[in-house]
């Protein structure tokens, strides 16, 4: 028989059952101000829950503090509220001891009512709902500032202790479950995308003979006409082929026939088109053109000024080496593009489509400069070496490698859109489960 139900009072929570009790967070937490210890090590909140040593998540990456004087000591067990990262769920209960910035508040139960582990689900919960970031003083997301001072007004449901403690039962193996499984879907959408750069470079590399083991072979654009084709049928005899050393470390061998070269040679630099649009600017103008940086499509404006069918390839920024990111991006009609992207236009004889694949898959960690703040400048890139087999061997491998990374593609799609289900069921399952809506036998 379900529950009898009765309003809240608070907005994003509605309603609870009956005989759940209410009262602010000053009644049920303190916050810590413990000194630290020579022995104690940082201890990082994230936003996926986690509150650890940092060392047990990453070592670089993080902005290294001057002066420790001014940090906090944390125990094991202890609810860590990140107070500018609260809006993102970036709370949980810390596993390790240890000391911390600040910027963290550390709260600790006032009363033996209170099981932290069903806390932190709900306080995390008032930040993935949005209920924080309408709290918040600052403006911009990223400065909301949710202090404990702020926190310990709050109204929070106090069920019976019981059954606090079901809850976060249920919720720790239920979530545990589903972030098993989210995980493994991102470690194979991870595969795919390392499947997939592997492929474009042993194709564009001429490492696999496309013209022997493609089905494309025999399906040429209509802009080459039948000879293309018969000669591809004819090559696609030659399963296996004469090679050569090319002379750049990274590609290795090609086969015989493919000529080396440089960006310079096979491409017509636009840069001077480019012009940067200041994001104030940008709030001013209609979104009708995409506006292009370095890592692609971030905003839309009412002009434009490139009018062709051009490649784009970002000249700073992280990506340049960690290269999570597409480098490359195919662009045509008319759009804007700022000056943190290089615009290259393939001269008469090459293959557009097959010189996007070849620039993606290349290798720039020798042409890019600074460490901080890395550069591909563009005298650099027009120096890169490229490796061009002829015209209709290119047409052949942009044909196959279309089909073959449309695939991958739509297979990462499905991994990330079964991503997305799991993580909305996981928001509704604990929302439903701290609130009372759903009863935990």
């Amino acid at each position: 028989m379900a529950r009898k139900m009765r309003d809240s009072g608070v907005e994003w929570i509605g309603e609870v059952p009956e005989g759940w009790e209410f009262f602010r967070a000053k009644r049920l937490f303190r916050k810590e101000q413990r000194p630290i210890r020579p022995e104690d090590e940082i201890v990082t909140a994230f936003r996926d829950g986690e509150v650890t040593l940092r060392k047990n998540r990453r070592l670089t990456g993080f902005t290294e503090a001057t002066d420790y004087s001014h940090y906090q000591g944390i125990r094991k067990g202890d609810l860590v509220i990140h107070q500018m990262d609260a809006f993102a769920g970036c709370v949980g209960i810390s596993d390790s001891d240890g000391m911390g910035s600040p910027i963290l508040s550390v709260c600790t139960a006032k009363t033996d009512r209170v099981c932290i582990r069903y806390y932190s689900a709900i306080i995390r919960m008032m930040g993935l709902t949005g209920y924080i970031s309408s709290l918040a003083r600052g403006v911009r997301e990223r400065s909301a500032d949710f202090r404990f001072e702020t926190f310990a007004k709050e109204y929070l449901p106090v069920p019976p202790l019981p059954e606090q403690r079901r809850i976060a039962d249920y919720l720790d193996e239920k979530c545990a479950a589903i972030d098993g499984a989210v995980e493994e879907l991102k470690c194979g959408i991870e595969d795919c995308k390392a499947w997939k750069k592997a492929i474009i470079f042993e194709a564009v590399t001429g490492k696999a003979n496309v013209l022997a083991a493609s089905a494309c072979a025999i399906r040429r654009r209509n802009c080459y006409g039948g000879q293309v084709a018969t000669a591809d049928k004819k090559n696609a005899k030659v399963a296996k082929r004469q090679m050569r050393d090319s002379g750049i470390p990274w590609i290795g061998e090609i086969p015989e026939g493919w000529a080396v070269s440089r960006v310079k040679n096979e491409c017509i630099n636009l840069d001077s088109l480019r012009e940067p649009i200041s994001a104030e600017n940008r709030e001013n103008k209609q979104g009708l053109y995409d506006y292009y940086g370095a890592s692609g499509i971030i905003d839309k404006i009412d002009d434009y000024n490139v009018d062709d069918t051009v490649l784009l390839i970002g000249e700073d920024g992280a990506n340049l080496r960690m290269r999570n990111l597409p480098l490359v991006y195919k662009a045509t009609g008319k759009f804007w593009v700022n000056n943190h992207a290089h615009i290259l236009k393939p001269k008469e004889g090459r293959d557009y489509d097959f010189m996007a694949y070849a620039l993606e898959a290349g290798d720039y960690n020798d042409f890019i400069t600074g460490s901080a703040q890395p550069k591909l400048s563009q005298a650099n890139l027009m120096a890169y070496p490229i490796v061009l087999p002829p015209i209709s061997e290119q047409l052949v491998i942009a044909d196959y490698l279309d089909e073959k990374c449309a695939a991958i593609d739509a297979l990462v799609a499905e991994k990330e859109k079964l991503v997305a289900d799991l993580e909305a069921y996981k928001k509704a399952l604990i929302f439903e489960l701290v609130t009372g809506k759903r009863e935990v036998a």
